[in-house]
């Protein structure tokens, strides 16, 4: 096992020098290159008992890593809280900053007692399932437009053990929306990259997760859309009166909270919540 693990790290903190990684030094590379080997390595031979079988895979691996496919592709899994979620492109990967905010967020609501909840823009169904797993008695809605989202949600829900309903909704068609019923709750993570700056993401994102998960343009060039939509929808019977703490908490990008918070300040007040790398990362519309 240890030498297929070394074999394993020099060959991922090669592939990262040549991809020419500027934002750590190469012992601090390698370090890291170590710990992605033993997930590698781990995740071979917990699928293939045979070694000459595991060392195949793990070269697979390693070859895909080298391509610029994201880890957690290639692992096929990614921690979400004390979850352990099933990710496959171009569904998007959980992001660290999703995790912390809906940790704090189902921490807030554990007295808030049942909730409705809609979670729009499910993905991967992340943010349902961490709430669903948390409190247990909440009754939740996942949605997405891509089928491959919804399907993979419903997969994730049943690894987790939680019960979620999922369904193919398109944010934009008023009469789906409208047939959903109201919610005490609504959360989000829309697309919100800015379309001229998606070309500034890095290639592994752009060749492996969904363009229409992360860009949130269309007329106006910043990244508003959703957000936008989800002001012109809010106060058409999407939510009712209830004892959540909030009506609505969205994800933002980096310097979107203040144009967010201006768009929803006609319905209620905001608060802005800022996550553990200093970027005002949601905005959280109170009841």
């Amino acid at each position: 096992m240890r030498p297929l693990r070394a074999l394993a790290a020099r060959c991922l903190a090669a592939a990262r020098i040549a991809q020419r990684t500027e934002d750590a030094s190469r012992f601090g590379m390698y370090k890291e290159c170590a710990l992605h080997a033993r997930w590698l390595v781990d995740a071979a031979t917990a699928k293939h008992a045979d070694p000459v079988q595991a060392q195949n895979a793990v070269r697979g691996m390693v070859e895909r890593v080298a391509r610029h496919e994201p880890l957690a592709y290639v692992l096929g899994t990614q921690p979400f809280g004390p979850l352990e979620l099933c990710v496959r492109a171009p569904v998007l990967i959980p992001r660290p900053e999703t995790e912390d905010w809906t940790l704090a967020l189902a921490e807030r609501l554990r007295s808030a007692g049942p909730l409705r909840i809609l979670d729009l823009c499910t993905g991967s169904g992340c943010i349902a399932i961490l709430l669903a797993h948390t409190l247990r008695t909440t009754d939740l809605l996942a949605v997405d437009l891509d089928p491959a989202c919804v399907a993979l949600a419903a997969e994730n829900a049943r690894r987790c053990q939680v019960r979620i309903a999922t369904r193919r909704v398109d944010l934009f068609d008023d009469a789906a929306m409208l047939s959903l019923g109201a919610f005490d709750l609504v959360v989000c993570n829309p697309p919100y990259i800015p379309s001229c700056d998606y070309t500034s993401l890095h290639q592994s994102v752009r060749a492996f997760e969904s363009r229409s998960a992360l860009v949130g343009s269309h007329a106006e060039n910043d990244g508003l859309l959703y957000y936008r939509r989800l002001v012109e929808l809010l106060p058409r019977g999407l939510l009712r009166p209830s004892a959540s703490p909030f009506q609505l908490v969205v994800e933002v990008g980096a310097g979107q909270a203040d144009a967010v918070q201006k768009l929803f300040a006609p319905i209620g007040g905001c608060a802005q919540w800022q996550d553990p790398w200093g970027h005002q990362r949601v905005v959280a519309l109170r009841s």
